[in-house]
């Protein structure tokens, strides 16, 4: 068997075309030349190959099929590796036909190998070292990695048709420019940079997403279906890593180094305290945080902007039914500074510099009480330790004002150093900032002012810590938060440094939302408002159908919406207790059944969430057992 080098221009201007079974020893390919290997024939190499050029080989075979170890590189179209003593790369190798795997290994190297179908034959006779790169292209489905290809320098998918994991993996790059990397259950270690396109991950709840090494990542692009994960981990040192698209997390996250920047969600379902864990000044939210939470838990909400961090700690006190909490930071300010807003004499003149807080529950009928801390880092015109107050408002349309009780808790910071603020006792969420006063301490002459609605009236609450020439509260209400009206008349306890505690029943009836504030009057005629607190007097329709409702033994839950992919069902005791969870495939099947048979006799509360083809929907509804 003779060698063969074609050259980039032979005699005659003509390159070879094999019509029919041919064998060759080395064959080389020059930059610019090209051989055609037509269907049906099949090209037996018994030496080294390397095509610099270009091959059209129509549906033929190229046998790599020696006896001693053969080299290969360039472009092949159908390969078929048959040396038991195998096969290494001495170059990249792409191949735009099957690449079968029939007698002996194939060794990548530090190459790149670039496929576009399956692999034939035997795919344990891939062998890669972690310096070896595969790049995955076409449009062919039932692309998968071997189980024994677990550590690569480079993988890239261009295939709308995606690539399926077999076994755990450790990247240093990884790029994503079309098609689902599919984990399927396994594990992927990113320690290099991501490019992620239009390409995504997927992964399930069984997988784990881990992002490592120096500086920034880049983009990494989830699937907005197959988008919950088990733990995930970024450890990304003086770096940022970008995701786009919602991604669920069922265990823990762990912010080790790096800041997570979204526009869109990162989804914390473990009601677990710890499940986030290690947050700092350099490991953060850029971006919304959700977590689910439960009642007499705290819980971190490690959210900030591109360059600070700025937590806010909420400890649930009480929880009426089961929900999640959304925060996020917004640097900047919005809407207008407080208006007339004083506490113990001094005028909160406006507010820190640097951003405000939204923190709203997922499930909006849930009655929560909490305690809140926040820490503004960033900001430049902070004044002395006590010239600082959390404030909060209902929209940007709305007046600052100060709700709860004050806590010195945690309180601290000045001028230009992190500033802490607590509140204690609040019952609704919103917006909220840090007020800051030019005029002196801001002293809590006022503890608080709150409410409870009761079976049949709304009872105001509120104590104070000092009183000077107090005369009397005159009790006001409102349908509008502007315009108010009398409605009651307590007494005030003159001059007094004891604490003190008032109530005042309003037995009228309410709808819709409805205002409170009270008018604090001295002797001689002077007079300051307290904050203003509101209601929500509006029927709790449910925004689940559970049939039957009651139930022993079995409760159905009735969909509404046709383009459900899939479906998380969580059932909750009344405090806040997961008793029981499912999961349901409604591609085939969109009809959700739960058996309750085991649960013991009371009420309950069922959260759902459906994956639809544009996100998650969350639903909530009351469900009685017999």
């Amino acid at each position: 068997t003779i060698g063969a080098i074609i050259p980039t221009s032979p005699t005659g201007g003509n390159y070879p075309v094999i019509n029919a079974d041919a064998s060759v020893n080395n064959l080389g390919i020059n930059t610019g030349a090209q051989i055609t290997l037509n269907a049906t024939r099949t090209l037996d190499v018994y030496g080294d190959f390397y095509n610099n050029g270009t091959e059209s080989t129509g549906s033929g075979i190229l046998n790599i099929t020696g006896t001693d170890v053969q080299n290969i590189r360039g472009i092949t179209g159908g390969l078929n590796i048959n040396n038991a003593s195998g096969v290494a790369l001495d170059g990249n190798l792409s191949v735009l036909e099957v690449l079968d795997l029939t007698n002996g290994t194939l060794s990548i190297g530090a190459n790149t190998l670039s496929i576009r179908n399956p692999l034939g034959g035997n795919n344990a006779n891939l062998q890669t070292v972690a310096a070896s790169s595969i790049t995955v292209e076409g449009s062919t489905a039932g692309i998968t990695l071997p189980a024994q290809v677990n550590q690569l320098t480079n993988l890239t998918l261009n295939n709308g048709s995606g690539l399926t994991l077999n076994a755990n993996i450790t990247v240093e790059n990884l790029t994503l420019s079309s098609g689902n990397l599919r984990l399927d259950g396994n594990d992927i270690i990113i320690n290099g940079s991501i490019n992620s396109t239009a390409g995504l991950l997927s992964g399930n709840i069984n997988s784990n997403l881990t992002v490592n090494g120096t500086g920034n990542a880049g983009s990494l692009q989830i699937s907005a279906t197959d988008n919950v994960f088990n733990n995930f981990e970024i450890n990304r040192t003086t770096g940022e890593l970008s995701i786009q698209n919602d991604i669920i997390i069922e265990g823990v996250l762990s912010l080790t180094e790096g800041v997570i920047t979204t526009n869109d969600m990162i989804w914390i379902e473990n009601t677990d305290p710890n499940a986030i864990t290690s947050f700092s000044s350099t490991s953060y939210i850029n971006g919304q945080l959700r977590r689910c939470v439960v009642a007499g838990q705290a819980y971190d909400f490690p959210v900030g902007s591109p360059n600070y961090l700025e937590n806010a700690a909420i400890t649930f006190n009480s929880i009426s039914e089961a929900t999640c909490i959304d925060a996020v930071f917004t640097p900047g300010l919005t809407g207008s500074a407080p208006n007339g807003l004083t506490l113990g004499g001094n005028e909160v003149t406006g507010l820190l510099d640097y951003g405000f807080w939204t923190i709203e529950p997922t499930n909006l009928s849930s009655t929560i009480e909490y305690d809140i801390t926040l820490t503004s880092i960033g900001h430049t015109n902070g004044e002395a330790t006590d010239n600082h107050v959390l404030l909060k408002r209902d929209t940007d349309a709305d007046d600052w004002a100060i709700e709860g009780e004050y806590s010195s808790a945690n309180s601290g910071g000045s001028y230009t150093d992190p500033i802490t603020v607590s509140r204690v006792g609040l019952n609704s969420f919103s917006d909220f900032s840090v007020g800051v006063s030019t005029e002196g301490p801001l002293p809590i002459s006022l503890l608080y002012f709150k409410g409870e609605i009761k079976n049949n009236y709304t009872e105001l609450i509120w104590e104070t810590a000092s009183e000077t020439n107090n005369d009397y509260f005159e009790i006001q209400k409102s349908k509008d938060g502007e315009h108010f009206e009398k409605i009651g008349i307590i007494e005030g306890n003159g001059t007094t440094n004891s604490r003190s505690k008032y109530s005042y029943p309003d037995y009228s009836l309410n709808s819709g939302k409805t205002f409170y504030r009270f008018k604090q009057i001295d002797y001689d005629g002077q007079f300051s408002y307290s904050p203003v607190i509101h209601f929500n007097y509006q029927n709790r329709n449910e925004q689940l159908v559970l049939v039957p409702n009651p139930a022993q033994n079995e409760v159905r839950v009735l969909l509404e919406n046709d383009n459900l992919i899939n479906c998380r069902v969580a059932i909750f005791d009344q405090m806040a207790k997961l008793m029981m969870q499912n999961n349901f495939d409604l591609k085939d099947n969109p009809e959700v059944k739960l058996d309750i048979s085991k649960l013991p006799t009371g009420v309950y509360q069922i959260r759902t969430i459906y994956q639809t083809a544009t996100g998650p929907i969350v639903g909530y509804g009351k469900l009685i057992k017999q």
